[in-house]
């Protein structure tokens, strides 16, 4: 039995590291799982492209969308979505879709397949903590829209939020008080309340 499980939010929320704290603790139950980021499979090669070019600040404002759907359409031609086990996803297309939407870059996300997630845990925090996480990574420093479009990286998260509130199985965790050990837990009580705590791989 095969189960994706997808983490989002917004930068500095603890995605990754939740992704990492997950996929040890099912490989501590027994169970054979991995993790990815943004897109599914870890050798996507237009991925690597896209988000280097998402970095720069002269792009132009459809260069990365574009990359980011033809990634995705990659994923989909190499992606094998029956390997037993869990994946743990973070971030993916629905990201990228719902970006676009907001900034109104008529991409056909709607046009393109996908696959399905067992569960979706979303991550946020306040501005204040990801700022703080910003500058201890010393990613971009001042120049990250966490400190220089606060409005626009709120309004974001918002509509980000409400894209995958959608989903039969949403949790949210707000990482803003918690060490990561407590997210973890948070994480782990709520799959646990769904049966996806023990993902069993026979037949």
């Amino acid at each position: 039995m095969s189960q994706r499980i997808l983490l989002e939010g917004m930068d500095f929320s603890g995605k990754t590291t939740l992704a990492q704290a997950l996929v040890e603790r099912y490989q501590e139950r027994g169970t054979p799982a991995w993790s990815s980021q943004n897109s599914l499979c870890p050798d996507n090669p237009i991925c690597k492209i896209a988000e280097r070019i998402a970095e720069e600040s002269r792009r132009h404002p459809y260069e990365a969308s574009a990359l980011f759907l033809a990634a995705h359409l990659w994923d989909m031609r190499h992606y094998q979505p029956d390997r037993a086990g869990v994946h743990v996803q973070d971030s993916c297309w629905l990201r990228s879709k719902a970006f676009d939407r907001r900034q109104g870059i008529p991409l056909p996300w709607d046009h393109v397949p996908g696959v399905d997630f067992s569960a979706v845990i979303y991550l946020s925090t306040s501005l204040k903590v990801r700022q703080w996480r910003c500058r201890k990574r010393s990613i971009h420093g001042a120049d990250h829209w966490v400190f220089t479009k606060t409005d626009q990286f709120l309004a974001m998260e918002h509509h980000l939020r409400n894209e995958f509130a959608q989903h039969p199985r949403f949790f949210e965790i707000d990482t803003s008080q918690l060490t990561a050990a407590q997210v973890l837990e948070a994480a782990w009580g709520a799959l646990e309340a769904n049966r996806l705590g023990l993902v069993t791989t026979a037949g």
